[in-house]
C-alpha cells in the first residue's frame, strides 16, 4: 500500500506540474512546484483503498512513474533558430517590383501571410478624370528558412533598399526541454493505462481516467506548441514595405552646385504644373465666369438707360426746394 502512494503521488505531481508546457513551462514548473504537490497530496488520499495487488504487479524500478525514473535524453540536439527580417523598399516601377516579389516568394514555395495594398488614386472633379498618386504596399511573407538569406540578397533587385533589420531566435532549449516533458508524458500516459487495465473498484478507474484525461489534454497542449515552433522555424518570416516614388531618396548629401540646379528643376515643373492648375481651374469654373459678365453688363446697362430719368428727378427736387425757400422769404 506504501508503494502504491509514492506510485501515484508521483504519477500525479509529474501530471500538475507538466500543466501549461510552452515557452517557459520549465520556469512556471519550479514556481508553482509547491502547490502543485500540496494539489497533488490530497488527491492521492482518495487512492488508499486500491487493492494491494496492483501496487505490487505495476512495474516501479524504471519508468516515469517509478522511484527509479530516468529522464530521456536528447543526444545532438539539432538547433532550432526562427529568423524574421523586416524590409523597407523604393521603387519607381511598382507593378512589376510587386509581380516580382509574388514570383518569387512562389518559386521557393513560400507564401503571403498578409498584404496590405493602397494608393492615394481618387478622381479629379475638374476634368472629370481619374488620377492615380503614390501607391504603398506591406506583406508579410513566409519563406523556406533556407531561402531566408536568398531572400534578402534579392531584395535591391526589387527597388532601393531603405532599412533592412534582421534578427534570430534560437529555441534549441526550450524545443529541448518540452520535447523531453513531452517524453515524459507519454511514458506517463502508458503507465496509467496498464493500471487501468489492473483496476477493479469503479472508483478507482474513475480516478485514474480523470488523471489520463489530464495528461491527454498536456500531450496536445505540447505537440500543437511543438508542431507551431517547427513551423516557424521551417518558414522565416519577412515584412516587406514598399513605396513607390518618382525620385528615390538619396542615401548621401548632394552638393550645393547639384542641390541648387534639382530646385531650379523643380520650380521650373511647379511652376508649369500651376499653369496647367490654373488652367483647368479656369476652364472648370467659366460657365461661372459668364453668368457673373452677363449680370454686370445687363446691370451697367440698366443703369445708363435709368440714369437721366433718375437726374431730371434729382434736379426737379432741387428746384422745388430752391422754389419753396423764396416763396417763404418773399412772404415775410
Amino acid at each position: 500500500m506504501k508503494r502504491l502512494r509514492i506510485l501515484l503521488t508521483l504519477a500525479v505531481i509529474c501530471s500538475f506540474m507538466l500543466t501549461g508546457c510552452g515557452a517557459k513551462a520549465e520556469s512556471m514548473a519550479q514556481d508553482n512546484m509547491y502547490a502543485y504537490a500540496t494539489t497533488a497530496a490530497a488527491a492521492m488520499d482518495s487512492f488508499v483503498d486500491m487493492k494491494g495487488e496492483m501496487a505490487t504487479e505495476a512495474p516501479m524500478e524504471n519508468g516515469a512513474l517509478g522511484a527509479g525514473a530516468e529522464t530521456p535524453k536528447i543526444e545532438n540536439p539539432e538547433e532550432k533558430l526562427i529568423y524574421t527580417a523586416h524590409v523597407s523598399l523604393e521603387t519607381m516601377d511598382y507593378d512589376t517590383a510587386i509581380a516580382s516579389i509574388k514570383d518569387y516568394i512562389r518559386e521557393v514555395g513560400g507564401f503571403i501571410e498578409s498584404s496590405d495594398l493602397s494608393s492615394d488614386s481618387g478622381y479629379d472633379r475638374y476634368d472629370g478624370s481619374r488620377y492615380t498618386g503614390t501607391r504603398r504596399a506591406s506583406i508579410t511573407a513566409r519563406i523556406p528558412q533556407q531561402n531566408y538569406n536568398e531572400f534578402l540578397d534579392k531584395a535591391p533587385e526589387w527597388g532601393v533598399v531603405q532599412n533592412q533589420n534582421s534578427y534570430v531566435e534560437n529555441i534549441t532549449q526550450q524545443y529541448n526541454d518540452v520535447s523531453l516533458q513531452l517524453d515524459s508524458l507519454n511514458i506517463q500516459h502508458e503507465r496509467l493505462l496498464e493500471m487501468l487495465e489492473k483496476a477493479t473498484e469503479l472508483d478507482d478507474m474513475i480516478r485514474i481516467e480523470e488523471s489520463l484525461a489530464n495528461v491527454r489534454w498536456q500531450i496536445n497542449s505540447i505537440t500543437s506548441q511543438l508542431k507551431n515552433w517547427d513551423n516557424e522555424v521551417a518558414y522565416s518570416t519577412v515584412h516587406i514595405n514598399l513605396h513607390e516614388v518618382k525620385q528615390y531618396t538619396p542615401t548621401e548629401q548632394d552638393s550645393f552646385f547639384t542641390r541648387m540646379s534639382k530646385a531650379f528643376k523643380g520650380g521650373i515643373e511647379d511652376y508649369g504644373q500651376f499653369l496647367a492648375d490654373a488652367a483647368v481651374f479656369f476652364t472648370h469654373g467659366l460657365p461661372f465666369f459668364i453668368t457673373f459678365a452677363i449680370v454686370i453688363v445687363f446691370g451697367v446697362k440698366v443703369a445708363r438707360k435709368t440714369a437721366p430719368a433718375r437726374k431730371a428727378k434729382k434736379e426737379a427736387k432741387k428746384q422745388a426746394a430752391i422754389e419753396k425757400i423764396m416763396n417763404e422769404n418773399e412772404d415775410k
